[in-house]
């Protein structure tokens, strides 16, 4: 352990006067410094070839969009038609009133006509399925309760 006393002793006080007349006598040129230059090198090379992917835009954004848009709203067209059809047939095979059944079918065939229909409308139709879906559910199990 070193004690202040110890750093006080006349080898030590040597020591320190010996070094601040070396460092006195250093000027600033005398400082060399080694910059990493390899590795400044391999940067600068990374940065100029990452620059143009960055600046030019990729043939993923330019080709084919009007073309992806319009099959991505053809499946969303199909997609619809499956689900409104899967209802049609659940709501056709249910023992459901007549009456209560043509209701479901009209309701049914206003949803199908929309022919241009969002993904806000896609979610609404899809709830307003599951909805009808659980209702033909509870009033067939209440039908089979009351018969």
């Amino acid at each position: 352990m070193v004690t202040n006393q110890s750093l006080n002793d006349p080898i030590s006080q040597l020591q320190r006067q010996d070094a601040l007349r070396h460092i006195a006598k250093l000027s600033p040129r005398d400082i060399k410094v080694k910059a990493p230059v390899k590795s400044l090198i391999a940067l600068l090379c990374i940065v100029v070839l990452i620059t143009p992917l960055a600046i030019i835009p990729g043939p993923y954004l330019t080709l084919n969009n009007g073309e992806d848009a319009a099959l991505r709203r053809s499946q969303e067209a199909q997609l619809v038609d499956q689900l409104l059809e899967d209802l049609r047939r659940r709501i056709e095979e249910s023992s459901l009133s007549e009456e209560r059944r043509q209701e479901l079918l009209a309701w049914l065939d206003s949803l199908s006509g929309d022919a241009q229909i969002d993904m806000k409308q896609l979610a609404d139709i899809i709830a307003q399925a599951q909805q009808m879906e659980e209702h033909i559910a509870n009033e067939e199990s209440y039908g089979a309760v009351m018969a």
